[in-house]
């Protein structure tokens, strides 16, 4: 069975385009990249995000009635991005601003749309996800054989433990900073 990871995008990017896995910036990204290629280790590894192309489609995301697949514009959503993708540096609403059902609409529309683009079965993958409850437990309804990790326990608890695993694996927790 093919070994899916995901991980939650970073606010703080670089500038210019660059692979996913280095457009992010930040430390907490960088901690969970490493730690989901060393430690868990899939096959795969996607960035989950709210990147939207066409920003006059933001309104509609507002909308109450607006929750079946057919009445999105399914170019404009990426939700998923394969971290050896390039992509450009971009700016959303800050998804704090947005309603907890606006962003499970958005996950759903995005995942049933990553289901279609790379022809995933998902009873015959097992992903292994970094995100956070708002972005993971919508993405994860659709994969019956799923590991969420961190759940519930507190960004100081997370970092300490990824970097106590990675650090007894002999891998280094020092940023990249080479950009």
């Amino acid at each position: 069975m093919k070994k899916i990871g995901l991980l939650n995008c970073g606010g703080a990017k670089r500038k210019g385009p660059a692979k996913a896995k280095d457009l992010y910036s930040g430390y907490y990204f960088w901690l969970t990249y490493l730690y989901m290629k060393h430690i868990i280790q899939p096959d795969d590894i996607f960035i989950v995000s709210t990147r939207i192309n066409n920003f006059t489609f933001l309104p509609e995301l507002q909308k109450e009635k607006f929750n079946r697949v057919e009445d999105w514009k399914m170019d404009d959503i990426h939700v998923f991005t394969h971290v050896d993708d390039i992509i450009y540096p971009y700016e959303t609403e800050k998804p704090a601003t947005w309603s907890v059902p606006v962003i499970r609409r958005l996950m759903n529309v995005g995942t049933e749309k990553f289901i279609q683009d790379y022809n995933i079965d998902p009873n015959e993958v097992e992903v292994h996800s970094l995100l956070g409850r708002v972005y993971g437990e919508p993405v994860l309804e659709y994969f019956p054989n799923h590991h969420l990790y961190f759940q519930g326990l507190r960004m100081g608890y997370r970092i300490q433990v990824m970097k106590e695993e990675l650090e007894n694996a002999n891998i280094s927790t020092r940023p990249n900073y080479e950009w």
